[in-house]
């Protein structure tokens, strides 16, 4: 059976974001940070490696049987995936599985909670404390999030307000998986086959997030130094 779009996370995973400011140990703050987003990361990244491995089936499928062999339930299926992950459906399914196949993979747990450090000061930041927010998220629609307090005057969006942490997690991945900004982020993953992934280090990645903040390298190498300075990789195989 085709697992569903949706990932409809375990509720004992959508834990409340716990008030980290009052953890005064720097240490023991990172830790418990750590601790807290790695579980319902490891959760996104299965639902996706579940829908992945539903794409290689029915690629490996037609390759042996030809496109006949899916019936009209799985179509739906690669129509609507193809939709969510923003790959224009073709006639051929066979081209749309393979550009799916580019967009619809995990992301290293040490990226993840880098990233979630850095844009959230550590799960204290407004946005993460009014909107669950841990990614710096924008939206664009009036009322659709909150407006941060220095915004310019030409500007218009806000910050994206989610009812649980996992749903800022899984929009970050999807961020990542699907717009047009970060093709070279999946192009540098796609670079690791499914047998030399194990070799592949959150490190190989990071030149793709340059879109992902105006001060680009610069940002780049701060994401570094937190997944190197925490050594986060350690965690990358948990995620």
């Amino acid at each position: 059976m085709l697992p569903k779009i949706e990932n409809k996370a375990d509720s004992s995973l959508s834990v409340p974001l716990p008030d980290f400011s009052v953890i005064q140990n720097i240490s023991e703050k990172k830790q418990s940070f750590f601790e807290y987003l790695l579980p319902m990361v490891k959760d996104e990244n299965l639902h996706i490696l579940r829908l992945r491995t539903a794409i290689q089936a029915m690629s490996t499928s037609i390759k042996k049987n030809g496109a006949a062999s899916l019936n009209q339930y799985d179509r739906n299926w690669l129509k609507a995936l193809a939709m969510k992950y923003k790959v224009v459906p073709t006639t051929n399914p066979s081209q749309t599985l393979g550009r799916l196949l580019e967009r619809v993979d995990t992301v290293p747990a040490s990226m993840v909670l880098a990233q979630a450090a850095i844009e959230s000061g550590w799960g204290t930041s407004r946005f993460a404390k009014q909107g669950n927010n841990l990614f710096g998220h924008w939206c664009f629609k009036k009322g659709c999030g909150l407006v941060p307090k220095f915004r310019n005057e030409n500007q218009q969006h806000e910050v994206a307000q989610f009812e649980t942490i996992n749903e800022s997690i899984r929009a970050y991945l999807m961020n990542l998986n699907s717009f047009s900004a970060y093709d070279e982020f999946r192009k540098l993953r796609a670079k690791f086959s499914s047998t030399s992934k194990q070799d592949m280090s959150s490190l190989d990645l990071l030149p793709g997030l340059s879109p992902y903040s105006e001060q680009a390298e610069r940002y780049i190498e701060k994401v570094r130094i937190m997944i190197e300075s925490n050594n986060l990789t350690q965690y990358d195989l948990a995620g």
